[in-house]
């Protein structure tokens, strides 16, 4: 059995790591917020599961996750997709930080789920994992959501500096889920945010359950390694389902 760490950073990792929760919880959409409380995660692997954000409320409306894993960042209420506050937010908290994840345990291999766009998920991710790369051995990867072109300017620049800076971080590898894409097929953007997240979340807990699995024909760790080392380190996330 796989022990696996799975972080959510910032207002979108935090929403995609909820959902995965609810996922796991086996309620599906239509999961009761009491589940957290009472349910048993049905996860093959051991999963580990940390929230991070600077935005009190934004940790407060996750129902899925348990308070323990939900880390509130002190600085007001969020850090307003600035950057540049987000990496010196980073840096004045870094050790508690990472005494989150270090209480936590040892892994097989770990998950970062972030935003590019914003600011405490897009300034606090590179940081983050550069940290985690020098002080332990296991392979960490990132699961990048690309914002939509509605969005702006501002959001599409801090999303080429986040993912410049995550490649530079030593990250092993990058996936990317690409709102626009995903809009196309769910709709407006106020309907999308829902439906984007639990698409990422089903595919993502597809992509767990494979990595400890001893079928044929599945990908196993060694495998998912192996892969997301060609090439630039970069992959999609998609799913099929027959």
């Amino acid at each position: 059995m796989l022990n696996i760490l799975v972080i959510g950073n910032g207002q979108c990792g935090n929403r995609i790591l909820d959902s995965i929760n609810r996922h796991a919880m086996g309620g599906g959409k239509n999961c009761n917020r009491l589940a957290k409380f009472y349910s048993k995660q049905r996860f093959k692997s051991h999963v580990e599961t940390l929230a991070f954000n600077t935005a009190v409320n934004d940790l407060k409306e996750m129902k899925f996750t348990k308070a323990r894993d939900r880390v509130h960042i002190p600085h007001l209420h969020g850090v307003g997709a600035n950057r540049n506050v987000g990496k010196q937010v980073f840096e004045e908290n870094k050790e508690m930080i990472m005494r989150q994840v270090e209480e936590r345990g040892n892994f097989d291999i770990a998950f970062v789920l972030t935003s590019a766009s914003g600011g405490t998920g897009s300034s606090f991710t590179p940081l983050l994992i550069r940290e985690m790369k020098n002080r332990y051995d296991y392979p960490v990867y990132c699961v990048v959501v690309l914002p939509f072109r509605e969005e702006g300017t501002l959001y599409l620049q801090n999303s080429a500096f986040s993912i410049r800076d995550i490649r530079q971080s030593g990250v092993d590898g990058i996936i990317l889920a690409d709102n626009q894409y995903l809009k196309n097929i769910g709709g407006s953007i106020q309907e999308a945010y829902n439906g984007i997240n639990d698409m990422i979340a089903e595919r993502l807990l597809f992509l767990l359950d494979a990595l400890d699995s001893e079928m044929m024909m599945v990908t196993d760790l060694g495998d998912f390694k192996t892969v997301m080392s060609g090439g630039a380190g970069l992959a999609t996330i998609g799913f099929f389902q027959g």
